[in-house]
This record gives structure tokens, sequence and C-alpha cells, in this order.
């Protein structure tokens, strides 16, 4: 599939330039995409959920947006996906990477993200899922070094653990985000789900952001309709 959208879904991005996405994929085994080869009498009854297959496939976007802290920014985003389907058992995940370019002083910020989830049907209407996600924005940075390589003391002998790498973007945010996240989905009618999730973050975090919302273990539940 290929696409032109407005890209205006932020307060930033406001621009009249259109921003290009194209994806492809392609699926080995299990049910048809637009429907089973073979003609059937009857639909399965139970069930019908396991869907043993293998779908791989890549994505673009290339769009540009407007900050008021950095000027003008275009940017690209690449990546691959996977979903397996075994039985009951299903997991899935994608990488991504891409490159911010600042119009204004010619920095270019590389992104590299990534998720893998497992799901697992209990019973046809309580799904138990895991997923690990990332993100890191920027380069590696030394809290508090400056830049510097300091001053080596105790000929060259270390007496504390070196501090450990943050990630920072060209305007000087710390941006670290790694998570676990366990959850349980209920389906309570056919277009209705209550899911129950707690998210864990992991890896080094920068004092800075330790009171962010982000940045804290904390659960939360969602009801969602879909019509």
């Amino acid at each position: 599939s290929v696409g032109l959208v407005n890209g205006s879904n932020r307060m930033y991005d406001n621009n009249s330039q259109k921003d290009f996405y194209a994806s492809a994929a392609y699926k080995f085994g299990g049910y048809g995409l637009t429907g089973s080869r073979e003609e059937l009498t009857e639909l399965k009854a139970t069930e019908n959920y396991i869907d043993n297959s293998f779908t791989f496939g890549g994505f673009g976007y290339l769009g540009r947006t407007t900050s008021p802290f950095a000027g003008e920014i275009r940017f690209n985003r690449w990546g691959v996906r996977g979903d397996l389907y075994l039985q009951k058992f299903n997991v899935y995940g994608s990488y991504i990477h891409g490159i911010d370019k600042f119009l204004s002083t010619g920095d270019r910020k590389p992104l590299n993200s990534y998720f893998i989830e497992g799901d697992y049907v209990f019973l046809p209407w309580v799904i138990a899922f895991f997923r690990y996600e990332q993100v890191l924005l920027g380069g590696p940075v030394v809290p508090g070094s400056g830049g510097g390589g300091g001053g080596g003391g105790g000929g060259g002998m270390m007496t504390e653990d070196p501090p450990p790498l943050v990630y920072h973007t060209p305007a000087g945010d710390v941006l670290p985000q790694k998570r676990w996240v366990p959850g349980l989905i209920f389906s309570i009618r056919a277009n209705i789900t209550l899911t129950a999730e707690g998210i864990f973050p992991t890896g080094p975090i920068d004092p800075a952001l330790r009171s962010s919302l982000e940045m804290q273990r904390r659960g939360r539940f969602a009801l969602k309709f879909y019509f």
C-alpha cells in the first residue's frame, strides 16, 4: 500500500506539505487475507482465532514538520515487522530506524526503536500479553562529563563505578525509554474490551526524569469501544 497524508496530527506539524508512506507484507500459511480458496459449507464455530502462519513486511514514512523551538524538521522512518501465529500463541514485533534533519542547524538526529510482544489466548475472551519496548533518541552521553575526560586520581585507580550512559537529543532533553509491559485483555462484548496492564521502566534513568510519570512503575486500566 502507498499513501499521501496531511501530516498534521500534532500541534507543531502545521505545514502545508504532504507526507508519504508505503507498506508491503507477505503472509505464509494460515487464512487467506481475502478469504479461503476452498469453498466452505459452514463456518468454524470454535477456535477460529487459530491461524498458524507467519507474516513478514516492511514500511516507510517520509515527512516534514515545524517546531517553534527548532524550525523546520524533515524526517524519515523505515522499518520491518514480523508476526507469528502458532496455535493459541502469537508473537510479533517491529524495528524502526529513522533520522530527523534540522534545517536550521544541519544537525541529523538518529532514532532507533523496537518492540516485541507475545500474546496467549487462555480463553476466547481472555488474552494475556507481555511486551518489551525500547526507544533511544540521540547519542550516548555520560551525565556531568561536559564532554571532557575528567581528572584521573589515585594513580588511575577508580574508587567509584562510572556513571551510566543516558541519551540526549540535540536540544538537551534526556529521553530514555525502556520498559516491560505485562497485562490482560478481557473481551466483555464483541466490541468492548477491558485492558489491565503494568508498566515497568528499566535501564538507566536520568535523575531529572525520575518524577516523570513515564519513568515510574504504575498500572493502568483502559475500557475500549470499537465501532
